[in-house]
C-alpha cells in the first residue's frame, strides 16, 4: 500500500472513530500555543499522522 493510501486510510479511520474531531477540538483549544511554536504547527500541517501520535501520547499520559 502506498504512503498516500496509508495516510488516507488512517484519516478515514480517525474520522469514523471520532479521533479526528477530537484532534481538531484539541487544536482549537491549544491554538494559542501552536501559533507560538512554528515547528509544531508545521508538523501538524505537513505530518498530521505523526502529530496525531504526539497528541495521543500526551493524552494517554493525562489519564
Amino acid at each position: 500500500m502506498s504512503n498516500l493510501k496509508m495516510k488516507e486510510a488512517a484519516l478515514i479511520y480517525l474520522d469514523r472513530s471520532g479521533g479526528l474531531q477530537k484532534f481538531i477540538d484539541d487544536c482549537k483549544y491549544y491554538n494559542g500555543t501552536f501559533s507560538k511554536d512554528a515547528e509544531l504547527g508545521n508538523h501538524i500541517l505537513h505530518q498530521p499522522l505523526k502529530a496525531a501520535e504526539v497528541f495521543q501520547s500526551v493524552s494517554q499520559k493525562k489519564k
